[in-house]
């Protein structure tokens, strides 16, 4: 019960942060201390192969496959600023496509 509660704020913490994180290596390191935390509540629950597969397969195959992807690609850090939908990068703005149409009809006029 300790290790939920020590393990648990750790695993909501990781998971907000491959959901804000603005860098995809970022996100898939902490997608892996999300998978790691999840293997160590296994172990602890007295579930030894649930605990085996979840770091050999899931964390150490299919996380280093997505890493190895993204290295191959090789993101550049000014490609993820660049905008390629108008109004699609900015959290800020709720209405995207509201913005998309006025600064589309501001250009007709």
């Amino acid at each position: 019960m300790i290790a939920f509660w020590v393990l648990a704020p750790i695993m909501v913490a990781a998971a907000l942060g491959i959901l804000f994180s603005r860098k995809a290596v970022h996100a898939a390191l902490l997608l892996a201390v999300v998978m790691i935390s999840l293997a160590i509540l296994y172990a602890v629950q007295d579930a030894p192969f649930l605990f085996v597969v979840q770091i050999i397969v899931y964390t150490g195959a299919i996380l280093m496959l997505f890493l190895f992807v993204l290295m191959l690609v090789g993101v550049d850090a000014a490609d993820s600023v660049v905008e390629t939908i108008p109004g699609s990068g900015s959290p800020r703005c709720s209405s995207g496509w509201a913005s998309a149409r006025s600064s589309r009809s501001a250009s007709r006029r």
